[in-house]
């Protein structure tokens, strides 16, 4: 829905006995800033702009370096929008509103062999987005974004120069995606079309009720606050999302339309520019389901516009039954593909631009006829045999069969179903897996065999010139890495071979900068070839690959996993160890300056080391410092960690992080600051707990609780496990919280740590919620901060987090884990905040002034903040700093001063004043 812009900025109340003693800073109706020694960290430039080196350029000399405003601003959050099937779309910029919220407002070109820095020119007063090098790496192509509308630019890299290359806007509201051809002479984008007409207004009296049909049978869907409502709604999403495809030339701006306009969620373009694998949305349109669940069909288009094939089609998902398996929303296909896609994996453009690139599995030989001279005969043996293959595959009433296999890192072939019996498994093994060229025009009699494997391929990966290809197989349980020169296809050099199930197996496609696996994993180090696509990374004269690996830890032992590079001989496969992470702190490769790998950017920091960017010489270890990014926080820093088990009353052991401010030397006030989750048992607990790492820095963020420690108060980051079974895990919820917060508080008393008389608690969505059930079922807190929270579970019937029941189901548990239900027995004093546009599944804006009320009725210390424009969690810079000005007042009444609490009737407290404009803006 619309939201005009002339909204209260805040909605503060407090409980009517003490409104007027309020009214001075609690029930301040302006935006508010904090103590400047918390305001200072928020706005500072070192919390907005941390740089980080890794978006090289073809040059391999330039970095493009993004510059940021920080926060947005409220005027950002506050244009107009409509909310559309869940799909927030800025309609009259046409474009995804998270877009229009977006803070990057330039960039800069930063030769790490220099230092020196180019500004990209922007125009002012515009954000952008979106940066992608031409193959060429003479231009940089990018989006702006005006408050009309957003438009494609092109930057010069020699001076950073750029200028506007569309005449009509970017339709950004389902993809915001740019690509270059691979001769960088043209840009392909989704615009508006040209003749798409006025945005449907309207009626100015219903035409119609509004009208919901039920589907036959449960069709159980979570909690929805903004799916479409009217055939209005219906025609508007069409309106907003429907985009032209099109083709511009950089040098003139010339327009070349790609087919008809459609309702485009995705595209990809293949090294040419004169094919493209288009995903659209398609109608009808349900009331009952997000847009992601929308039926959606994939093609591959030609340059003429023409619909070559149609790879996939997946349909509406709003009849999904109680129980039944549900597709990712976000996956390519949705399951298992429907159109000429069927039995193809790993599917993509091959990086030479010769076509496309899949895995399959050899098809299955084609049964034998059953030989007979009677057709009596005939009939009774196809019987007979077809009952006897039915017990012999363990099928059994309501299970699916040969469901597909995991994709090409899946370890599986394409059709081992559970279902299987051995004899069907062991005929699966002796099918060969298949790497296929498929090319235009992407028919039937177009594909050809590029290469076979006795067992499942797991992924292949091309070189740069398409002759060369890195094959990770698996055969009797034994995965390798091999490479395959495809003259010669009989032969190929082994790079790595591991056991199945070692847990050494990480993804080899991983992104740069990306930190290494836990289990010790490897993969192939990859760059952007010539014509654009993802390629391995060879040495300059062919003969060797490098990968990426992480050395082994021990069980227990602290840190992350050391990351290491390896260069591999394609002649013997000889390998030799040219890089390892130091161990005394956290590095990752950022970037890679040359095909030989003697210069790369290393990611590095420490427990007390801001993290940086570093040019290291691998063959000296010589290194230099190229980013100089700021602790915005350095008091914070030198705070004092610690991180401690404490074993709750049935013997429950977990973690609890603390926080203490650098000169405590008594105990001091404490917030608790939460968020609950559900483990199934102690064992399950462990493993899945993420044990700390020392070299990580603490970076602050803009809703980091550790900034109270400026304010004297010690932070408590507690683990609190909820034990049940899988999907009922909150039978023992409130026994659970209780015990856990018991056993962490009187662990810090022991330690004299906190002052257990002055403890406040806090969390935001499931946090807050648990906070207020705290505060209901505990004497523990004398005040409490519940952000964006649900207060009432008989709001959300069909399950939440990990409850799988129905409210029909565990009727008493959800009545148990409802604090709305019990405010009677409220301790202590609330301050809650809530987005007044929270599209959060669970926790609707109702449940804030619902709770407030109960409270407020009841006498209890409450006040509550609404936030316009807001979602679930603030965003706009003064709602942020208007929050910490909240948040530290709260505390400091009712934990540090209690007594002002107490009397506030009787001696007003000073006002706090705030000057106009200097909220931070």
């Amino acid at each position: 829905m619309s939201r005009p812009c002339t909204l209260l900025f805040a909605v503060a109340v407090l409980s009517a006995t003490n409104v007027t003693a309020q009214s001075v800073v609690i029930g301040n109706e302006d935006y508010l800033t904090p103590p400047e020694v918390i305001a200072d960290v928020l706005v500072s430039d070192a919390m907005s702009n941390r740089e980080s080196l890794s978006n090289l350029g073809p040059d391999g000399e330039h970095f493009l370096v993004p510059k940021s405003m920080g926060m947005p601003p409220l005027s950002a959050v506050a244009r107009p929008y409509v909310n559309l099937g869940e799909t927030a779309l800025d309609h009259v910029a046409n474009r995804s509103r998270s877009t229009t919220m977006g803070t990057t407002t330039g960039f800069d070109l930063m030769s790490w062999k220099s230092g020196a820095r180019t500004p990209v020119q922007v125009p002012d007063g515009i954000t952008v987005s979106n940066a992608r090098w031409s193959p060429d790496g003479k231009h940089i192509a990018f989006l702006g974004h005006h408050e009309d509308g957003s438009h494609v630019y092109i930057a010069d890299t020699a001076d950073g120069q750029s200028r506007q290359a569309t005449d009509v806007p970017v339709n950004a509201c389902l993809t915001s995606n740019l690509e270059w051809s691979s001769d960088s002479t043209r840009i392909i984008c989704v615009l508006v079309p040209d003749d798409r007409g006025p945005m449907p207004a309207p009626d100015p009296v219903a035409q119609q009720p509004r009208v919901w049909v039920s589907h036959e049978g449960p069709t159980p869907t979570r909690t929805y606050r903004f799916l479409l409502k009217t055939p209005h709604d219906k025609r508007l999403l069409e309106h907003l999302s429907t985009g032209q495809l099109t083709v511009v030339t950089v040098a003139n701006g010339e327009r070349k339309a790609v087919g008809k306009p459609a309702m485009i969620t995705s595209f990809d373009a293949d090294p040419s520019g004169k094919h493209f694998r288009v995903t659209t949305m398609q109608k009808p349109f349900s009331y009952f389901v997000p847009q992601r669940s929308f039926a959606t069909r994939e093609e591959i288009w030609a340059e003429s516009g023409n619909v070559l094939t149609v790879l996939n089609e997946r349909k509406l998902r709003d009849l999904q039954k109680r129980g039944a398996p549900s597709s990712s929303p976000r996956g390519r296909f949705g399951g298992e593909a429907t159109g000429s896609a069927k039995g193809k994996r790993s599917l993509g453009w091959r990086p030479d631009g010769e076509g496309m690139t899949y895995l399959e599995q050899v098809p299955a030989p084609k049964p034998e006829k059953p030989k007979s001279d009677a057709k009596s005969d005939t009939k009774t043996d196809t019987k007979t045999d077809t009952k006897a293959d039915t017990k012999a595959d363990g099928d059994r009433p309501g299970r699916r069969r040969g469901r597909g296999g995991r994709g090409p890192r899946g370890g599986r072939g394409p059709r081992g179903g559970r279902g299987d019996s051995d004899s069907a498994e062991q005929s699966q093994k002796q099918r060969k897996d298949r790497l296929m060229q498929w090319r235009p025009p992407f028919d039937d009699k177009s594909a050809e065999v590029v290469w076979e494997h006795d067992g499942p391929i797991q992924s292949v990966q091309y070189s740069e010139d398409g002759q060369t290809i890195f094959v990770t197989a698996s055969k009797d349980d034994v995965v390798k890495t091999f490479a395959v020169n495809l003259k010669e296809k009989d032969k190929h050099i082994k790079i790595h071979e591991r056991k199945r199930g070692s847990g050494e197996g990480g993804s080899s496609n991983r992104r740069r900068g990306q930190r290494g696996s836990r289990g010790g994993g490897r993969g192939l180090m990859t760059k952007t070839g010539a014509r654009g696509g993802t390629v391995v990374r060879m040495s300059t004269d062919g003969t060797a690959v490098y990968m990426r690996g992480t050395l082994e830890k021990k069980e227990g032992e602290p840190g992350s996993p050391r990351g290491t590079v390896d260069r591999i001989e394609l002649g013997t496969g000889e390998s030799k160890r040219i890089w390892t992470a130091a161990e005394d702190a956290n590095e990752s490769i950022q970037a890679i300056l040359d095909d030989d790998l003697k210069q790369v950017v290393i990611g590095r920091e420490t427990g007390t080391e801001v993290p940086n960017s570093w040019i290291r010489d691998t063959e000296s270890g010589q290194q230099r410092q190229v980013t100089h990014n700021q602790d915005p926080a350095p008091r914070v820093t030198a705070a004092k960690r610690e991180r401690f088990q404490v074993t709750r009353v049935d013997g429950f052991k977990f973690w609890v992080k603390v926080t203490i401010p650098p000169d405590h030397g008594e105990k001091l006030p404490a917030l608790f600051w939460f968020y609950p989750r559900e483990f199934t048992s102690q064992k399950q607990y462990d493993e899945r707990v993420r044990k700390p790492d020392p070299n990580r820095f603490p970076m602050m963020r803009t809703r980091s609780m550790q900034l109270m420690t400026m304010l004297g108060y010690v932070v408590v980051e507690p683990d609190c496990p909820i034990i049940g079974p899988e999907g009922r895990p909150n039978d023992n919820y409130v026994a659970d919280l209780r015990n856990n917060l018991w056993a962490v508080i009187d662990a810090l008393d022991k330690k004299s740590i906190i002052d257990r008389d002055r403890l406040a608690l806090g969390g935001h969505s499931y946090g807050a919620f648990s906070t207020a059930n705290a505060m209901v079922h505990t004497p523990f807190f004398k005040a409490g901060i519940a952000g964006d929270g649900n207060y009432n579970r008989t709001l959300t019937p069909m399950s939440f987090q990990s409850e799988r029941r129905h409210i029909w189901d565990a009727r008493e548990t959800y009545l148990a884990m409802s604090p709305l239900l019990w405010a009677n027995q409220f301790n202590g004093a609330l301050l809650m905040y809530h987005g007044m546009d929270d599209a959060n599944t669970g926790t609707f804006p109702i449940h804030a002034p619902r709770m407030f009320q109960a409270l407020n009725g009841l006498g209890r210390p409450v006040s509550l903040y609404q936030y316009p424009y807001e979602g679930h969690g603030p965003r706009a810079r003064e709602t942020v700093l208007d929050l910490w000005a909240r948040w530290a007042e709260w505390l400091d009444m009712w934990i540090k001063h209690p007594e002002r609490g107490k009397n506030l009737n009787k001696t007003p407290s000073q006002p706090r004043v705030v000057e106009s404009g200097s909220n931070g803006k």
